[in-house]
């Protein structure tokens, strides 16, 4: 018997119906072949399980083989027009004895248990279809193959699109991205688009013309290094999706549209450009009777228009407040609100000649029915001073946005304090003295613009999380205090404030601009540098994400590749408890190259830009744990080029003391003094240590005793 079909007006095929039997591709070595355009009816009953792997699902049910030569298209494969049971496909390359799994599918929306898998097809590669089930079933299904030209399935081969245009795109053929989620998750096949050279407020979104729940992810850099911008599931009562962000033109965006949970289909893609930038982070912050809208300008000098009034008023009858950015907001106060009501606000910048922005909102909020405490806002801090301990809860304060100060992002509802500096040193502790887990943000330069001195969020030796931070005020300098929770934490608390001498002698490499020059030396010839964390303070900046709830007490070094494109960095603890480091590229962004924790051995670095500064940051929690340190950082200056790790041998600490580590070297070892006598002899296996402390001081060298080899150059002190 002959089934015949005609899918979608352009795919004719015949193929037979088998009757239950064993069917002839059960077997990967007996696969039928099939090809674009074609729908082969098929059956697993009477098939055996295949002793696979899983294959973008997994395989536990009997198979049948399909075979489908590379044609450099896009392909998809369908069990969705007929199937009789639960399906899946799994789709691999190579010889049948060698399957390589390129991925697979269960179930597809709107496919009633039905399967569906897209992947790029390269031309001279054979790829082998494995129609199977889920847990054990089996039936009868039809295969459909389907192929089409899709130049931007991948990100390196992305579309461009323009300002103030529109694409139409599909992605009903496109294959599932391996790339990091952003903001959304990557669960769907996806296509990308491009552009660079925008200074603007960039509008993306499907909401034009939509076939499916879509999802927008923006990413900028390059393909192979891929930073999340934004992204978008849903606009508000829709199935599409829409992102606004600030472009520059120094820099490439990527962006992949693609759907939620597996879906596909028809879109439209609409870009708009704006150079007067749309504000953005729009928060709003209420009381009983007013509420503090806060919100991100990227126009200078522009000024602001904010309409508001209770929720669902038609745009252009609310009541309007505008100003200047800078000078009147952000943040806004919106005063005459009526407690326990709903509001709702829209706002947007002019530029002047540039224009307007596009107006961002609504914003919902709704006031709170009974009056805050005065000092629930920044403007009614209340005073604390020396010696005084204030007790307050903080669940009866707002949530307000504000800069994150060293661990202490602002995730929960606080109070303020504040005072004025004396050039003390002032310590604000909540250690011990409440009953949830706080946080310390220590600010100055008032309320609308302020700037991070001090942060804390869980402070060595505290119970139950609380936070203690210590830092040199200015005088006559004003200082505002938050006391706020971890995540959304809150309750009563204590808060204390005591104040001493400056430390002495102040450390003058306490933030990345001031940093302590560094010189690079040669490999096993370093002389170390003595540096301290003694008298360094608590860092406003934000925690490096290798440690990114403990107090940072820091200081910064600065070292200059020259012709090294890696080298090796070495801290040698002395009064200092423990030490722990990060690398950075620049002190603007603070995007570390590197960072470790509790640092026990040379930190390896590779791949940097010759002739570039790097900066050095090293920290401990302060106190007890401060203490001093040497730096050692050492390259292969006569080339530029490190010998690989596997072959390289380091020595440290260098001076050495009672003890020389040795990285790397299995072997006979022999140690020879200044006048190339040998003085000792060891056998080494991996990381080893050589005992040292009876030596004379001087220079010595470390060779293999077999061949002679210099292994290295030290000087014990």
């Amino acid at each position: 018997m002959i089934r015949s079909h005609t899918l979608a007006g352009s795919i004719l095929l015949t193929a037979p119906l088998l009757s239950f039997g064993q069917p002839p591709n059960d077997a990967c070595a007996d696969a039928l072949t099939v090809s674009c355009g074609t729908v082969t009816s098929g059956t697993t009953v009477g098939a055996a399980l295949d002793a696979l792997d899983a294959c973008g699902t997994e395989i536990t049910a009997p198979g049948v083989w399909y075979l489908l030569e590379g044609n450099d298209m896009q392909v998809r494969i369908s069990t969705c027009l007929e199937h009789s049971y639960d399906t899946k496909l799994s789709v691999f390359t190579g010889p049948c004895e060698a399957l390589q799994c390129l991925g697979g599918n269960d179930d597809i929306p709107g496919c009633d248990y039905g399967s569906e898998y897209g992947f790029h097809a390269e031309s001279g590669t054979t790829y082998h279809i494995l129609v199977h089930g889920y847990q054990e079933d089996t039936g009868t299904f039809d295969l459909v193959v389907e192929c089409t030209d899709l130049p931007n399935d991948g990100c390196g081969s992305a579309l461009p699109i323009a300002c103030n245009s529109s694409v139409d795109g599909s992605t009903s053929f496109a294959t599932v991205d391996t790339v990091e989620d952003c903001v959304t998750g990557i669960d769907a096949p996806g296509i990308w688009y491009t552009f660079s050279g925008v200074d603007a407020t960039v509008l993306l979104s499907t909401c034009e013309n939509f076939g499916y729940d879509t999802r927008i992810n923006v990413y900028s850099g390059d393909c192979d290094a891929l930073e999340c911008v934004t992204g978008n599931d849903d606009v508000e009562g829709s199935l599409c999706s829409e992102v606004t962000f600030n472009a520059t033109g120094s820099e490439t965006f990527r962006i992949l549209v693609q759907g939620y949970d597996g879906g596909t289909g028809d879109f439209t893609l609409s870009m708009s450009c704006q150079t007067c930038a749309t504000p953005t982070a729009i928060a709003i912050t209420p009381t009983d009777v007013a509420a503090l809208v806060y919100w991100t300008s990227n126009n200078p000098g522009a000024d602001f228009e904010v309409e508001y009034g209770l929720a669902g008023f038609v745009q252009g009858t609310g009541t309007f407040v505008t100003g200047f950015t800078g000078i009147d907001g952000p943040p806004l106060t919106i005063q005459g609100l009526q407690p326990s009501n709903a509001y709702q606000l829209y706002i947007r910048e002019n530029c002047g000649e540039e224009g307007s922005s596009a107006i961002a909102g609504p914003f919902a909020f709704s006031t709170v029915g009974a009056p805050p405490p005065v000092n629930a806002l920044c403007t009614g801090a209340l005073p604390i001073g020396c010696g005084d301990d204030v007790e307050g809860d903080t669940s009866q304060g707002i949530l307000a946005p504000g800069p994150t100060c060293g661990p202490a992002n602002i995730t929960a509802q606080g109070l303020w304090y504040s005072f004025v500096g004396t050039g003390e040193e002032v310590t604000l502790s909540t250690c011990t003295q409440a009953s949830f887990d706080t946080k310390l943000s220590v600010f100055r330069n008032g309320c609308v613009a302020p700037i991070c001195v001090a942060g804390n969020d869980d402070a060595p030796g505290c119970a139950n999380n609380t936070s203690r931070t210590t830092f040199l005020t200015e005088p006559g300098t004003n200082y505002t205090v938050l006391v706020h929770g971890y995540q959304e934490n809150a309750g009563p608390f204590t808060l204390s404030m005591s104040c001493a001498a400056a430390c002495t002698p102040a450390i003058t490499n306490e933030d990345c601009v001031s940093a302590g020059p560094v010189t690079v030396q040669p490999l096993n010839a370093c002389v170390p540098l003595p540096a301290t964390l003694e008298c360094a303070y608590a860092s406003p900046i934000e925690n490096p994400e290798c440690d990114p709830y403990a107090p940072v007490v820091d200081a910064w070094f600065v070292f200059n590749t020259g012709i090294a494109t890696a080298c090796s960095i070495a801290l040698q603890p002395g009064t200092a408890e423990v030490l722990n480091a990060a690398v950075y590229a620049d002190c603007g962004t603070l995007e570390y190259i590197a960072c470790a924790m509790e640092v026990d051995a040379p930190l390896d670095l590779e791949g940097l830009a010759p002739g570039t500064d790097h900066y050095l940051r090293v920290w401990n929690g302060g106190g007890a744990a401060a203490g001093t340190f040497t730096i050692c950082i050492e390259a292969d200056l006569s080339t530029g080029i490190t010998v690989p790790q596997a072959t390289e041998v380091r020595l440290w600490p260098v001076p050495a003391v009672d003890v020389l580590h040795v990285s790397d070297f299995s072997g006979q070892v022999a140690l020879l003094d200044p006048a190339g006598r040998i003085v000792h002899t060891a056998r080494l296996t991996g990381r080893s240590m050589l005992n040292v402390r009876d030596l004379a001081p001087g220079a010595y060298v470390l060779r293999e005793l077999t061949t002679g080899a210099v292994l290295g150059r030290f000087v014990k002190e």
